[in-house]
């Protein structure tokens, strides 16, 4: 196990217990988990899903901070350097994933954001390694993430996260969704079972 590794271990096992309903680990770290039983080496984040009417109440004196980002919101430890980012890049991704930015080109899309980057970027108050965390919403039987689902085709049917499953293999219970496989052949295709370290998200 990598340090990072170590480290989001760490994180989420003080940050489950803060956590006032319903949530589950998904994308890298539920692919970890499921095929090698482990956080995959090198990954510098996990990514929880929390459905409707969950909270996360994070005391103050936690090492533990969380940051509205964009679409989700970052848990960082307080006392590491912030992590730094190219402001514009990250602004420029979050447009693309919008409705009304669906169709459009480069040129377009740097014409659109230019007048509303200095209202609308925020800044990378977060440190490396992190875990997202996303509000699931319920549509047409299926929770999603709002704008993100059209684009990137994240969604949860309801037999895959309304009866959660329970996951030890990091030495304490993570809540996990049912039919696993499916959700995984979704997220990375066919060979998801097969390590590439070339695949992006």
């Amino acid at each position: 196990m990598t340090h990072q590794n170590i480290i989001l271990k760490e994180m989420l096992k003080e940050l489950v217990n803060y956590i006032d309903g319903d949530y589950f680990l998904s994308d890298g770290g539920l692919l970890g988990l499921h095929r090698n039983g482990k956080l995959i080496d090198y990954d510098n984040d996990l990514d929880l899903y929390l459905l409707p009417g969950t909270t996360i109440n994070i005391p103050d004196e936690s090492n533990l901070g969380i940051l509205k980002y964009y679409m989700d919101r970052k848990i960082f430890r307080k006392d590491v350097e912030k992590h730094k980012t190219n402001k514009w890049l990250e602004y420029l991704s979050y447009l693309r994933v919008l409705p009304q930015c669906q169709n459009m080109n480069r040129a377009q899309l740097l014409s659109y954001a230019k007048p509303l980057y200095h209202a609308e970027s925020k800044a990378s108050e977060y440190s490396l390694p992190y875990i997202d965390i996303f509000n699931l919403e319920l549509k047409n039987e299926c929770y999603e993430i709002p704008y993100w689902t059209n684009k990137n085709g994240f969604k949860y049917f309801k037999n895959e996260v309304e009866l959660l499953q329970v996951n030890f293999d990091l030495g304490f219970a993570v809540s996990i969704p049912n039919n696993v496989e499916h959700i995984l052949k979704r997220q990375y295709g066919d060979n998801w079972k097969t390590p590439d370290s070339s695949f992006r998200y």
